[in-house]
């Protein structure tokens, strides 16, 4: 298991003020298993070891600390005390908009998006696929129109990006 504490995660996703962090310490498994199968088996086990070079460990472990936001951001949308990811807050913090469906959904694949570019060195074939399709999926969503859209989508017909 990757050598990281619940302390690490909560200062690199920005939730520092979170209490509680069962939530957060049950995916630890999951995530580390999700590292194993997307990356290098040999980068993989230096890091485990940590006899890998700093900035590859500090790599897996903002990448691991962002799967695990990414993993549970709509529970934490719905289960944080103040009911609650706050968007905005009204004149005088007298109104509170939470999260949507459709943003806590963007947000979930940006920050996957964000921990694949961090290993982006490190992955096998498994987690370049993902890698891509996350990049296709980010490129597509900040297209200004349709025919830039049609433009990323006719050049990944011509590359090795999978189109979904």
């Amino acid at each position: 298991m990757i050598k990281i504490s619940i302390e690490e995660v909560k200062q690199v996703c920005n939730l520092t003020d979170l209490k509680k962090t069962e939530l957060l310490t049950s995916k630890f498994e999951l995530i580390n298993a999700r590292l194993s199968e997307i990356t290098d088996t040999q980068v993989y086990e230096l890091v485990l070891n940590e006899t890998a070079e700093p900035l590859v460990i500090t790599s897996f472990k903002h990448a691991f600390a962002y799967f695990i936001y990414a993993e549970v951001i709509d529970l934490l949308n719905t289960n944080t005390t103040g009911s609650g990811i706050i968007r905005s807050t009204g004149f005088a913090d007298s109104r509170t908009e939470l999260l949507s469906y459709y943003e806590t959904s963007m947000r979930q694949q940006k920050l996957e998006l964000k921990a694949y570019t961090l290993l982006l060195k490190y992955l096998n074939e498994r987690g370049m696929k993902r890698y891509n399709e996350l990049k296709l999926w980010d490129d597509l969503h900040r297209a200004e129109n349709d025919q830039a859209k049609q433009n990323i989508i006719n050049k990944g017909k011509s590359c090795t990006i999978a189109i979904i």
